[in-house]
């Protein structure tokens, strides 16, 4: 997708086909409009070939999940069971628009922006389970307890007014984050306690 919007396919299905697509530079590297002087920039057509070698964008994320269990009889009338989840993922997005994009006013002059998000959950449950025999009667008893964590932040990052030609590299650090968001719930606990007897 390129600026403002307007994607490759959309740019490519309304392209004149009596023009040369191909033809998205001026020989001093600036942006060749087809209807220079006559329409707005934020009103003329956007070339697909502009979107795919100025415009960029890039999103990645890196996950990671999983969970253990375990279970273990003490004794025959007497067994514990615990369980531990965690999920971690990272998503890190990096977009571009390049000085004479068809975009509106404010982002005319090029406009990079940079984000991180973070999220990170704990998930801890352990339940202790008697169950005996006395006499007629069946006794059943089950106390356990109930943990989780998450935390998540986001950091947002733009620039606007570009002095570059080409994109730079999604690596590239911007100076000062533009929002910053963090979210975090420390451990909450829930006990568990059943009992009956039949």
């Amino acid at each position: 997708m390129g600026s403002g919007g307007i994607g490759t396919m959309n740019a490519l299905y309304s392209w004149p086909l009596t023009e040369d697509m191909s033809h998205y530079e001026n020989e001093n590297g600036s942006k060749y409009r087809l209807f220079d002087g006559i329409w707005e920039l934020k009103d003329d057509m956007e070339n697909p070939y502009w979107i795919l070698n100025r415009d960029k964008m890039k999103d990645k994320t890196e996950r990671f999940t999983g969970g253990l269990s375990m279970h273990y009889d003490i004794t025959s009338w007497w067994d514990v069971t615990g369980r531990l989840g965690y999920d971690n993922y990272t998503t890190d997005a990096y977009t571009y628009i390049a000085p004479g994009s068809v975009v509106s006013e404010m982002y005319q002059n090029g406009r990079l922006a940079k984000s991180d998000f973070r999220y990170e959950y704990w998930s801890t449950n352990f339940m202790s389970n008697f169950h005996k025999r006395f006499g007629d009667f069946d006794m059943h008893l089950m106390a356990g307890t109930t943990a989780e964590k998450y935390e998540a932040y986001r950091i947002r990052l733009i620039g606007d007014t570009i002095l570059l030609q080409q994109a730079p590299s999604a690596s590239i650090t911007l100076p000062k984050p533009t929002s910053f968001s963090r979210t975090v719930q420390a451990a909450s606990v829930s006990l568990v306690f059943m009992a009956s007897m039949v």
